[in-house]
């Protein structure tokens, strides 16, 4: 009886499942699960075991509630997202769901909104026609800020690799504007002890969210349980709870 149970398992189900649905969900979830991010603040504080950031307390409470066990290693932004682009059964956190990205990975949960905005040392600029006047905008490597502004045609970008120059840059005149989420940039500058009346913030340009992505070739059980998990604290408050540790 057993053996026709499995059989019709295998005969009507991708393999990756077979196991979740036929034995249940500690074989599709008893190998530990890579999760490749960067210093990302507030999202990710790679030093700060108190405060991780907002998105890794969001994925190691949903992957607690779904009894997923995670491994979090950090680096560059732009060779976390190709590793995970690589590598099968691995996680990228917390990209923005752009274009440019949408083919790379599996969209597993979203975790918050976020918007983006131009910050400047002088007059706001509320639009993208008004941005691309200026001499140049500081953007980070390999960023949704980056993709988002190649796409729109932006030939003004000076491209940084931490995040926490680009105030310094911005405050002594070697570079026009900064072009970032409200949450991580209001979070750069209080590390760097600058209010945030020190630069004008323009209106918001646009609107996405932040994702918990895989590779293609990732446990679908898997997936489904953390997305279900997220669902969770989105609907009990803990996600709003979590946010609100981070942002004043």
């Amino acid at each position: 009886m057993l053996r026709k149970f499995v059989s019709s398992c295998i005969g009507h189900l991708k393999p990756l499942t077979v196991a979740a649905l036929c034995f249940g969900p500690t074989l599709a979830m008893s190998a530990t699960v890579p999760v490749h991010t960067a210093e990302l603040p507030p999202f990710v504080n790679s030093d700060n075991t108190e405060m991780p950031g907002i998105t890794v307390e969001m994925l190691r409470e949903a992957a607690k509630r779904a009894n997923v066990e995670i491994d979090i290693s950090y680096s560059p932004w732009k060779r976390a997202q190709s590793v995970v682009h690589a590598t099968p059964q691995t996680i990228v956190l917390p990209p923005a769901r752009t274009s440019a990205r949408e083919e790379k990975y599996d969209w597993i949960a979203k975790l918050l909104k976020i918007e983006f905005m131009f910050f400047t040392n002088g007059a706001a600029v509320n639009s993208y026609e008004d941005a691309k006047a200026l001499g140049s905008i500081a953007v980070l490597r390999d960023s949704a800020m980056m993709h988002i502004l190649t796409a729109k045609g932006f030939t003004n970008l000076t491209v940084v690799n931490d995040l926490h120059l680009v105030v310094n840059m911005l405050k002594a005149g070697r570079v026009d504007a900064w072009f970032e989420v409200d949450h991580m940039a209001h979070s750069v500058l209080k590390t760097a002890g600058v209010p945030r009346s020190t630069f004008a913030q323009g209106e918001a340009v646009l609107e996405t969210d932040l994702w918990v992505a895989s590779n293609h070739e990732f446990d679908e059980a898997t997936a489904a349980s953390l997305a279900a998990a997220v669902e969770e604290m989105v609907a009990d408050g803990t996600r709003d709870a979590i946010i609100s540790r981070y942002v004043d």
